[in-house]
């Protein structure tokens, strides 16, 4: 009992990452300006901070094993499906593949809003996991902060669309489309889908316990903040 008691709440540490999500997206257009860097020429301090923030992220996720964190709820269930459950499921698939050679905007922008009514069904049917579900979001989205400090009404609803779809893939969409050799434009549904497979990663890495969706986190919270700095620049351009 006395060793429970000394145990620490795993929502502390999913306010922390939250908190900490928020404050790093607010003081991006502040850096950025700190650094005198413009899209043309990045100031090297760009490059060590990123450096720096990576390596504080491994470390963090490497010291996981030895934090008193309060054990997780016990796993729920597996699903089986029946036959007829995985022949449904294998002809949306197929389905859906074909919809992404023709028309692939459209298919990526209804599996978004499909993974969405999943997240939202995920949090209603297993409530003790609800806190991570709404960290895993908050580190997705609040390194897009700064967007709101214009008080720009209209700038502020499309970079919440743009939140919903797929900004916090844009870098990994960006190296993606660039070693594919693609003009990222020509590629706009890709951070959809990214944006996509990452939030299904994040439900189930959140059934697996408190650590692994710790260091989840964390990286979720690094790549939408390196995002977010590269999208800054974009919009300054």
């Amino acid at each position: 009992m006395e060793t429970s008691k000394k145990m620490l709440a795993p929502t502390w540490s999913y306010a922390l990452l939250v908190v900490l999500a928020g404050l790093l997206g607010w003081a991006i257009p502040w850096f950025y300006q700190w650094t005198e860097s413009d899209q043309s020429r990045m100031s090297p301090l760009v490059g060590q901070f990123a450096l720096a923030l990576a390596i504080a992220g491994v470390t963090a996720c490497c010291s996981l094993p030895w934090l008193p964190l309060r054990s997780d709820p016990a796993p729920s269930p597996t699903v089986r499906f029946q036959t007829r459950t995985l022949l449904l499921i294998t002809t949306l698939v197929a389905i859906g593949f074909a919809g992404m050679l023709h028309f692939p905007m459209a298919i990526s922008l209804l599996l978004c809003g499909a993974t969405y009514l999943h997240l939202l069904w995920f949090v209603v049917r297993y409530r003790p996991y609800r806190w991570a579900a709404a960290a895993m979001l908050g580190c997705m989205d609040l390194p897009f902060a700064w967007v709101a400090s214009d008080g720009n009404l209209i700038a502020i609803g499309q970079a919440l669309l743009g939140l919903i779809a797929g900004l916090p893939m844009l870098l990994p969409a960006g190296f993606i489309a660039s070693g594919l050799g693609h003009n990222f434009h020509d590629l706009a549904w890709l951070p959809v889908l990214l944006t996509v497979g990452q939030l299904f990663l994040g439900t189930w890495i959140i059934r697996l316990g408190t650590k692994p969706t710790i260091a989840y986190l964390i990286a979720s919270l690094l790549i939408s903040l390196f995002g977010s700095f590269c999208f800054h620049a974009m919009v300054l351009a």
